[in-house]
């Protein structure tokens, strides 16, 4: 099994796509599964796209390092790239390991560790689901079992009919503020702008500046 780290450019424009993946084959066919690469596939053409392999590992975890060092906040900020998130998604692989037990992690740093690999764990299942066929499938057969569970129970789920009491409802509120919100968000403090050819990402306190210069604020995005 190889661990690669490639790089899937656009003949036409250059703009290119960086990712890893799991094979074994190096010469399959895999471009990349962004979403905007597969718009930008799908616009010009397969034909119109080639394939690098730029690092080859035997493991997943060296890959996934190396994809983070790559696909870094400034990488994505560059205009001649497809990823819209940055890499590196197994370094959260310790937090579903039956073996991970850190006494010395507060409740509240827990939390933290949380919000910040919730997302990153989505697109890490996503992953599995596309390069993991034994994953997929264990998955598709739990889905399966709960599906015909709940079917079994007049297709009703555990929690019908019942209420949070106040004090619960109060738990929920207190745990989800601030959540997202001013500095706890990852876009805090900066805004897309674009020239009607190309996109950037800038502090808002240059904002002025450029809107001065000619250019509007939100994302313009060529594929």
């Amino acid at each position: 099994m190889y661990y690669t780290i490639y790089k899937t450019t656009n003949q036409i424009n250059g703009k290119i796509y960086i990712g890893s993946h799991k094979t074994e084959d190096l010469d399959d066919d895999y471009l990349g599964s962004g979403k905007y690469l597969k718009y930008a596939i799908e616009k010009h053409g397969i034909k119109n796209f080639t394939k690098e392999i730029l690092y080859i590992f035997d493991n997943s975890e060296d890959m996934f390092a190396k994809e983070a060092e790559i696909v870094n906040e400034d990488f994505l900020a560059e205009e001649n790239t497809y990823n819209l998130k940055v890499g590196g998604y197994g370094g959260f692989d310790y937090l579903n390991s039956n073996t991970f037990d850190n006494p010395t992690h507060s409740k509240t740093h827990m939390k933290m560790m949380h919000k910040a690999g919730e997302g990153k764990r989505d697109v890490r299942l996503s992953w599995l689901f596309e390069h993991d066929t034994e994953f997929k499938t264990n998955h598709k057969t739990k889905v399966g079992k709960a599906v015909r569970k709940f079917y079994a129970n007049g297709g009703v789920n555990g929690f019908s009919n019942k209420v949070h009491s106040d004090e619960t409802k109060k738990k929920i509120s207190d745990s989800c503020k601030g959540i997202g919100a001013g500095s706890n968000n990852s876009q805090y403090g900066t805004c897309w702008i674009h020239n009607n050819t190309v996109s950037k990402k800038i502090k808002k306190e240059y904002i002025d500046r450029y809107l001065s210069d000619g250019w509007h604020k939100g994302r313009k995005i060529n594929f």
